[in-house]
């Protein structure tokens, strides 16, 4: 593991904190609705990077909390349980094979965290559905979300990990 295994509890509550609000924000700020239901939103991007710059667990923590808090206020409380979830497996699936794989590659996680998320939502999509055929349009879309998701996070943890570099802090090796 890359991060500061010398951050205090104080330290890492006010990152996951930091991380959860701005996966909140993010997605408020950036949600463009789905053809069924749903919404398009960049909040896999912040909750990639709390799970590179936190850790897995502390930013599957971050990303559970904002983005199901985004479900309810956005009007689709119903998700935010699944949701919840979702974003938890999400996050912990790309932080822990985020520290797996050999560094050079290791950005690859983010993008199977982002399948794992767009797969995990075929679960409640089919509860919702009823179990209608339609339930792919948005795990096509969730799938795009992902993809999407994972580059900015991937573009911006590299302009981070030389700010942080710069600053002469320890970071990831991208």
């Amino acid at each position: 593991m890359w991060y500061n295994s010398k951050m205090t509890k104080l330290q890492r509550l006010n990152l996951i904190s930091l991380f959860a609000a701005m996966t909140f924000v993010i997605t408020l700020v950036v949600s463009i609705p789905l053809p069924l239901i749903g919404y398009f939103n960049l909040s896999d991007a912040t909750i990639f990077l709390g799970a590179i710059f936190i850790d897995p667990l502390g930013g599957a923590i971050a990303g559970a909390i904002g983005a199901s808090l985004a479900d309810i206020t956005l009007g689709y409380g119903a998700y935010a349980p699944f949701t919840f979830f979702i974003k938890f497996i999400e996050a912990l699936v790309a932080g822990l094979l985020f520290n797996k794989i050999h560094h050079r590659i290791h950005y690859i996680a983010l993008f199977i965290g982002g399948f794992v998320m767009a797969s995990l939502y075929l679960i409640p999509d089919s509860i919702f559905y009823d179990g209608n055929g339609n339930i792919f349009v948005n795990y096509f879309f969730n799938i795009v979300q992902g993809t999407i998701n994972a580059l900015i996070a991937w573009v911006t943890a590299l302009a981070l990990n030389r700010a942080l570099k710069h600053l002469g802090r320890k970071t990831p090796n991208l």
